[in-house]
């Protein structure tokens, strides 16, 4: 199926109002973006730092796990423990 020779508007333009102006132009938006790519790679380089450095400090694969789950807030920290070793 061909589209040569077909006409596509693009909102704003061929209608007599101006074409909007790109989303990478807005200083409001370059903001966030960059605020919340950056927040984005704190919170994966700390799912990684904190259950190795629990790891490095404690030794114990069980406390770097427990740790990695409080962090990401799945399991409250005095539970913890207990929901690890199967208890209520």
């Amino acid at each position: 199926m061909a589209l040569a020779g077909q006409n596509f508007l693009v909102a704003g333009v061929g209608q007599g109002q101006p074409a909007r102006p790109s989303l990478w132009r807005n200083t409001d938006y370059i903001g966030w973006w960059t605020g919340n790519s950056i927040s984005a790679l704190g919170s994966s380089v700390s799912g990684i730092a904190y259950p190795l450095l629990v790891l490095y400090t404690t030794g114990s694969v069980g406390k770097a796990g427990t740790g990695h789950d409080c962090h990401r807030g799945h399991i409250a920290p005095s539970n913890a423990a207990a929901t690890r070793s199967g208890e209520s």
